[in-house]
């Protein structure tokens, strides 16, 4: 009898033992209500993201401890520590910032692990373009769908642009200009898109349940064309007026006169203008918008223009020099 009390004195007193030993803490999971947790949870990992198919604004968080008489505690986004019982639901937690972070404590006598879990953009799970055409143009940069600005160089004589952006997820739409946004049929190039000459607005949306992913915007510039907008000559007059149907001039001098001065216009103002004598073609780089004077002989004379534009199109005139 005495043997037996002994027997369960010690069974009794190794109990007493093994509870007030220091356990260490361990995590058997996270919950975080209407997201989903990014590596899938594990013990040995401490850093996840979370996201969510909508948009939310707030969460509940349920914590799962193995550790007996763990604490644990939450924080948001570096504010107070909150506890937490083991295993229940949380209270409403509101998601103020525009990303947020969670760090979560487990201490248990003297150890303390610590778990770290992010959101993006109010936990919303990105909805992006997968794919993305665009003709004619060039774009700058590359297509990429972490990427959400573009510029578009557009080539003067394409009047129109078509477009070809996938989302795998959401619904695609396109507004030109501040106009109201048109849905396209996926994996198939827009209707003709018209931009006007000079900066327009591009806005692609990638929708999915109503609620907006994401924007991407492109400054789609149409080049100005290879015309000239003002021609003079001094001394002498032309005898035509400019028209852009016409590239070829004559230009009336008297007969004394020994050397003539172009002053040659262009529409694109960062267009480049070269010229040159059709008797001697040497050509010449003429300063944009300034005058360049040319030597001229008794007979008659020609001169040619050729005008760059930054599309690299290029356009030629012809000017004829005639005494009276």
């Amino acid at each position: 009898m005495n043997n037996k009390i002994g027997m369960y004195s010690i069974f009794f007193l190794l109990f007493i033992i093994a509870c007030s030993r220091n356990i260490e803490p361990e995590l058997l999971d996270i919950e975080l209500s209407n997201c989903q947790l990014t590596p899938a949870f594990s013990n040995d990992i401490f850093e996840y993201s979370f996201s969510s198919d909508t948009i939310i604004t707030k969460t509940n968080m349920s914590v799962v401890s193995s550790g007996y008489g763990a604490k644990i505690f939450y924080s948001l986004n570096e504010g107070d520590f909150t506890y937490i019982s083991n295993g229940d639901i949380s209270p409403d937690i509101e998601l103020t910032s525009k990303t947020n972070t969670f760090v979560i404590i487990v201490i248990n006598k003297n150890h303390i692990k610590t778990y770290k879990v992010s959101s993006g953009d109010k936990t919303k799970k990105s909805i992006e373009l997968s794919a993305l055409k665009i003709t004619p143009g060039l774009l700058v940069p590359a297509f990429s769908n972490s990427i959400t600005e573009y510029k578009l160089g557009v080539p003067n004589r394409g009047r129109y642009i078509y477009i070809n952006p996938v989302s795998d997820e959401g619904v695609v739409s396109y507004s030109l200009n501040n106009s109201s946004f048109t849905v396209l049929d996926q994996g198939k190039y827009s209707p003709p898109i018209a931009i006007k000459v000079g900066a327009n607005t591009l806005q692609i949306q990638v929708e999915k349940e109503e609620h907006t992913s994401s924007n991407y915007s492109f400054n789609v510039i149409r080049y100005e064309n290879a015309d000239l907008k003002s021609i003079a000559i001094t001394p002498g007059i032309f005898a035509e007026q400019l028209s852009p149907e016409n590239s070829s001039y004559t230009a009336l001098i008297k007969p004394a006169e020994t050397a003539v001065t172009f002053e040659l216009f262009p529409a694109d103002p960062n267009a480049t203008i070269s010229m040159y004598n059709k008797k001697t073609p040497q050509k010449i780089t003429l300063p944009v918008n300034s005058k360049y004077e040319f030597k001229i002989a008794d007979q008659p004379e020609e001169f040619i223009a050729i005008v760059r534009a930054v599309d690299g199109y290029r356009r030629y005139y012809t000017f004829k020099i005639n005494r009276l």
